[in-house]
């Protein structure tokens, strides 16, 4: 006999098991049983019957015992059915459990409930066919001072559960205990939910197209009021499948003629990606006499560096792509080789009253021999141009600088970015970065209606500390600085109506080649 077929509910799961039940005993009476005896020889079994004359039990358990339900029924045969249901739901048929993985067969015909909580609590019934004997267990988990976790409506505490990127995962985390004014509080991985993009409500968490950045350990703390010890807490660790995602941290990579470069490549993925390294549409080879591919693990994340030899112009300069892919997707990062300057990147600043110090870090293997500082207050569309200013010649061979501005401003919110030249043309700009004047102090102000001749520029001498006059205008992001140093500080035809004369100087030194090794 089979029962194999799904039901959706108990009426049909009988009626499927009466007509099995049915086939089976009309195919036994066609065949003929050679050991068949007498009417007046044969032996009458007795039929499944309850054991008492109660036909039903209530259990009562805590959370995570693990309790064993009975079916507690005499003279079951083996030819009987028994079907266990918790409500209307077939979860167990003989010794086969058809639902949660937390239920196991248990002795006489029972079932084992592993780790019960209060998701258990419930009406259960043996039921043995084709005699209609049923017997009903009423599950009583008590509640004490615990916390559990379901996702999705699945019972998850301290379980693991995999998503693949896109899906939607509900988490809940309630309460079980007599005390009063107990707030719910989430973390993930140990620091601030709010942080990965999850919609917090109560003690639900709804993350809509699950990522990366969802994966992890979820923790529930029940906090309850006045007390600062052993409060309920559990867990639960979300696992997430998804494409890759690649990135590096230098786009542009400096080098000169002769010279090698490195290219890096950050990646993770999960499941894990395979990655190749192309110039144009070309897969590089790992190991070469022009090429090699080293990969490894940074900072959690998996790392590719590609080392170029002998750097040569007509071949080598240009985009260089590192392509990642697993069965989900794929994704790449693009690199430049170059032999101008890479983009410097903000270091620090340090405010006194209205003066401001601000560093930059660039990298070039020849001598730097121009910086630019572009400023302006926030909320407004047009940069002020400090006049690009020269530098004395460093050697060859040294690839690390540091670029300070030192600068006086009114009370506001600024915005600065600066580029550099080498002898093949200038790098793009950096980031701008912001900072604030809060402290009262007075400035020079001139209103005027006409552009104001600008005043001349005064290359830095030796002294740091000494501070030059400049005048600026407004200058367009994508206008390019041309000529010597003092004719830069021009004028366009439009001016803000308000012009700020401030204190300025800006300065390049050489840095020791360490400084930027972990950039």
């Amino acid at each position: 006999m089979g029962y194999a077929k799904a039901v959706s509910n108990e009426d049909d799961y009988l009626e499927d098991e009466y007509n099995d039940y049915s086939d089976y005993e009309e195919e036994n009476r066609s065949k003929p049983d050679s050991n068949a005896i007498s009417t007046n020889e044969a032996v009458i079994d007795d039929p499944p019957r309850l054991r008492t004359d109660s036909d039903s039990i209530t259990i009562r358990a805590k959370t995570g015992d693990d309790v064993t339900l009975p079916c507690d029924v005499l003279n079951v045969k083996s030819s009987n059915v028994i079907l266990w249901f918790n409500t209307t739901q077939v979860i167990a048929q003989n010794r086969h459990i058809l639902t949660q993985s937390r239920i196991e067969a248990g002795a006489d015909n029972g079932i084992k409930i592993i780790n019960v909580s209060p998701y258990d609590n419930n009406e259960y019934k043996c039921r043995v066919l084709p005699n209609e004997i049923e017997y009903r267990v009423t599950l009583i988990v008590e509640k004490k001072n615990s916390v559990v976790i379901s996702v999705n409506d699945r019972e998850a505490s301290k379980k693991q559960f995999t998503y693949r990127q896109g899906d939607n995962v509900t988490l809940e985390c309630k309460y079980n205990g007599d005390e009063t004014g107990v707030k719910i509080k989430w973390s993930l991985n140990g620091g601030n939910i709010h942080q990965h993009g999850a919609r917090v409500e109560h003690n639900r968490i709804g993350i809509n197209h699950v990522d990366a950045r969802h994966a992890g350990t979820y923790q529930c703390l029940g906090d309850i009021p006045g007390k600062n010890s052993d409060l309920p807490v559990t867990f639960v660790d979300i696992n997430v499948l998804y494409k890759p995602k690649t990135s590096t941290h230098r786009h542009h990579v400096n080098t000169k003629l002769g010279y090698h470069a490195d290219l890096y490549c950050d990646f993770h993925a999960n499941p894990i990606a395979s990655i190749e390294w192309k110039q144009n549409s070309n897969v590089i080879p790992i190991v070469s006499d022009k090429y090699k591919i080293k990969n490894s693990v940074h900072n959690h994340r998996n790392r590719s560096v590609l080392h170029i030899r002998n750097i040569n112009e007509k071949t080598d300069l240009g985009a260089y792509y590192c392509e990642t892919k697993n069965s989900l997707g794929s994704d790449y990062a693009k690199v430049y080789v170059i032999l101008e300057p890479e983009t410097p990147i903000y270091e620090k600043h340090e405010i006194q009253g209205r003066l401001v110090n601000l560093y930059w870090l660039a990298r070039s293997t020849t001598p730097l021999m121009e910086a630019i500082l572009d400023y302006k207050l926030n909320k407004t569309t047009d940069w002020m141009t400090e006049a690009a200013l020269s530098t004395r010649k460093h050697e060859d061979g040294q690839s690390n600088w540091k670029i300070h501005h030192k600068l006086e401003v009114p009370i506001g919110e600024w915005e600065a970015r600066v580029r550099v030249k080498n002898q093949y043309g200038w790098s793009e700009f950096s980031k701008p970065f912001n900072f604030i004047i809060t402290e009262d102090a007075p400035v020079e102000i001139e209103i005027t209606t006409e552009l104001p001749a600008p005043l001349d520029i005064v290359k830095p001498t030796d002294n740091e500390d000494e501070v030059l006059k400049a005048g600026f205008g407004i200058e367009s992001p994508s206008s390019q600085p041309e000529g010597d140093a003092a004719s830069r500080v021009t004028l366009s035809s439009t001016f803000m109506p308000l012009v700020i004369l401030v204190s300025s100087i800006l300065s390049i030194y050489h840095l020791v080649p360490s400084s930027l090794s972990n950039l």
